[in-house]
């Protein structure tokens, strides 16, 4: 029996997820650095000049009056402060260029079996009878198996995965019939 499989709405979801995430929050960052902490000093130099003009008592009225209510920190912004945000905003966006790429190179992966062979992720083309052992251990918890094979007299690892694959599970199965067929006397 043929089976290809298809990535999974979820997996692609969570990658998507991950992908606004970081750049969102770099972008939050940057904004920061750029505009929100650089308006928050220029409000803070206008108060120190109010004051000096003996026009202000206090920041609160000062704010309120001005139009800039619940800006409630009286301390300005350093240099390093506005790099840090920068840093961030960087760090952010690229890890959220990692997570889009790691999604765009996994939507061309599949696992896939005609049946006779396995093809798994990396382009292994594995004959099934070649399975000596299936490791189950992560399987309930998330959807991952190893299908272990030997190749040229080494033991070698296939990873199932059902979380990325939907129609992982039915290889699997196809493996772990033909490993209990080849175990019978």
């Amino acid at each position: 029996m043929e089976i290809v499989t298809t990535l999974s709405r979820q997996w692609r979801n969570r990658i998507l997820f991950q992908t606004a995430f970081f750049v969102g929050f770099g972008l939050w960052f940057a904004y920061d650095g750029a505009v929100g902490y650089p308006r928050h000093n220029d409000r803070l130099a206008q108060f120190a000049a109010a004051k000096a003009r003996g026009e202000a008592v206090e920041w609160r009225a000062f704010a309120e009056n001005k139009g800039w209510a619940g800006q409630d920190h009286p301390d300005p912004y350093t240099a390093a402060d506005l790099k840090v945000q920068f840093v961030l905003g960087t760090i952010c966006v690229v890890a959220g260029a990692m997570a889009l790429g790691w999604f765009l190179i996994g939507r061309r992966q599949k696992l896939s079996s005609d049946g006779q062979v396995v093809c798994g992720v990396r382009g292994q083309r594995v004959p099934l009878e070649a399975f000596v052992d299936v490791d189950k251990r992560k399987w309930d918890r998330k959807g991952i198996a190893y299908a272990f094979y030997e190749e040229n007299g080494k033991r070698r690892r296939l990873t199932i995965d059902d979380y990325k694959f939907v129609g992982g599970e039915d290889i699997l199965k196809q493996v772990e019939e033909r490993i209990a067929a080849k175990k019978k006397p």
